[in-house]
């Protein structure tokens, strides 16, 4: 039996499993609309991969302005007590 790496903990495990699944819903959200509209409209292969190509592209576009958004509005509070500085 290999020897029990220190880092091998049940929370390293736990935050792999979340960077997982953030991973596959963050890929679900992109290209989940593209297929599915690509789907519905039954389009052949040469038409479906600039429809693809661009909702996919739209789609990560709002995500990443979503996700900067959201980013902004938590660090724009003040710092925690911990980080503030009083001598």
């Amino acid at each position: 039996m290999w020897p029990l790496h220190r880092k091998d903990t049940k929370l390293t495990k736990v935050r792999f499993a979340k960077a997982l699944g953030t991973l596959l819903l963050s890929f679900a959200a992109a290209y989940g609309p593209a297929f599915l509209t690509v789907a519905l409209l039954k389009l052949r292969p040469f038409e479906a991969v600039p429809v693809i190509i661009v909702i996919s592209l739209a789609v990560a576009i709002l995500l990443i302005d979503a996700l900067t958004t959201l980013v902004n509005h938590l660090s724009s509070g003040p710092p925690p007590p911990e980080m503030l500085f009083r001598p």
